[in-house]
């Protein structure tokens, strides 16, 4: 399922992944993972968390160079935000994070998501409804949205699952089954995937489709 996004193709197609889950479902390990392979293609990436550039971006506007702080942003060949929606951010997140969504999504530069909130929730999170929806639009005309599910690796040897998570009636599988959320119906159901933490045992470890082998050194990242 992932394999595809760890050969150039990534790069060249300009796709776009969001990793949707609780805490400790490996929504950052799969991104820094594909980030890093990236790098050994021969890409450029760039890691950062929602807060660094919604903060770096709005005090940049505040002073008159917003256009010279994008180019942090949008000039590396992959953009990996970390933690959209975990903390709250001033009122012009929208503003400024769409700066740097549509600029990549013209010229066809991939960007991965991490995010706890669904999809219906982005909206408050980034205090704009509209500029929300533009945004995810953006990014899932050519990307996927995945669904983290399953136990936190952080406790899972405190077998907390039947305690903290709800049963779920009904449970997308890692084949491709599509999760049916109200505000995924406007956007191509095959872009939605669900996939248990459980099947993320070893992956850091073991060969995946396409003979990659996902590693997670994330000291490697190029950073600015």
């Amino acid at each position: 399922m992932l394999g595809s996004y760890l050969g150039p193709d990534f790069v060249s197609e300009g796709r776009s992944l969001i990793f949707y889950g609780k805490a400790g479902r490996g929504k950052t390990h799969l991104a820094v993972a594909i980030g890093y392979r990236a790098i050994q293609n021969g890409f450029e990436t760039l890691c950062t968390t929602a807060a660094e550039l919604v903060e770096e971006l709005s005090n940049a506007s505040k002073k008159g160079c917003l256009q010279e702080s994008l180019l942090t942003y949008t000039h590396p060949h992959v953009l990996v935000v970390d933690e959209l929606g975990y903390l709250t951010y001033g009122a012009d997140a929208a503003n400024v994070l769409f700066h740097v969504v549509n600029h990549r999504h013209l010229r066809k530069r991939p960007m991965i998501f991490t995010t706890n909130k669904p999809l219906s929730e982005w909206g408050k999170a980034l205090h704009d409804e509209d500029l929300a929806a533009a945004i995810l639009d953006r990014i899932l005309e050519r990307g996927r949205f995945i669904h983290l599910d399953g136990p936190s690796w952080r406790t899972r040897h405190l077998n907390l699952e039947n305690e903290v998570l709800p049963a779920a009636a009904e449970r997308a599988r890692i084949s491709g089954t599509h999760t049916k959320l109200a505000v995924q119906e406007r956007y191509n159901q095959n872009s939605f995937l669900s996939v248990s933490s459980r099947s993320l045992q070893g992956i850091a470890a073991r060969p995946l489709p396409c003979n990659y082998n996902v590693i997670q050194p994330v000291i490697a990242l190029s950073r600015r």
